[in-house]
């Protein structure tokens, strides 16, 4: 497992997230950096949302234990805002990169989106 965290403490170290985790898109983790853990359960709504996002438009999204208002949830990404921080879900070939990241530390969404979506771009090109 620790090649896949210099994954995400790649995207950690772009400070444009303050954590991030590589999860398969069977549910179980690959990696985090940052504390963040997100569940299995959490996680497999995540992957259904890319193919129905309706229960996530509707009752938010979670990652991480923390629940956030849904503002994007289409094909690519998934994005989720909890007052001033939020989240960023994006799917590659074989896992999803989910990235957070809080005002607080100077961290805004559109950076953080980018990072997180550019990851994704190279897992899948990588085969993954």
């Amino acid at each position: 497992m620790s090649g896949w965290n210099a994954y995400t403490d790649a995207l950690v170290a772009t400070k444009n997230v303050t954590s991030a985790a590589i999860i398969g898109l069977d549910g179980n983790t690959w990696a985090s950096s940052g504390g963040l853990s997100v569940t299995p359960a959490e996680a497999k709504v995540l992957i259904s949302a890319f193919a129905d996002a309706s229960p996530l438009r509707a009752g938010g999204l979670n990652a991480g234990g923390v629940k956030y208002i849904a503002l994007q949830c289409d094909d690519k990404v998934l994005m989720g805002k909890k007052g001033a921080g939020g989240v960023i879900v994006s799917k590659s070939g074989k896992t999803i990169v989910v990235g957070a990241y809080s005002a607080e530390s100077g961290v805004q969404a559109g950076p953080a989106s980018s990072s997180v979506q550019s990851m994704a771009a190279d897992l899948t090109k990588k085969g993954f």
